[in-house]
């Protein structure tokens, strides 16, 4: 797989609703396709802390992206 084919990709963000936190993302996307370069496949990792509960929460998130040029 050479570096063209995917891209690695780290995040920081807040949430301001009823889950109100902060959010660091690790992800990989995945581009399978030579010809479809904009499209790639996403596997992502979430930690989220909510600040209102004190509470520390992981999620997951498979996917697709494409982008618009």
């Amino acid at each position: 797989m050479t570096k063209s084919s995917y891209d690695f990709y780290l995040s920081a963000d807040a949430i301001l609703n009823n889950i109100n936190g902060g959010i660091i993302s690790v992800g990989i996307g995945i581009k399978p396709f030579e010809n479809i370069k904009d499209l790639s496949f996403n596997i992502e990792f979430n930690l989220i802390y909510e600040f209102d509960l004190n509470d520390l929460f992981v999620r997951g998130f498979l996917g697709m992206h494409y982008k618009l040029n």
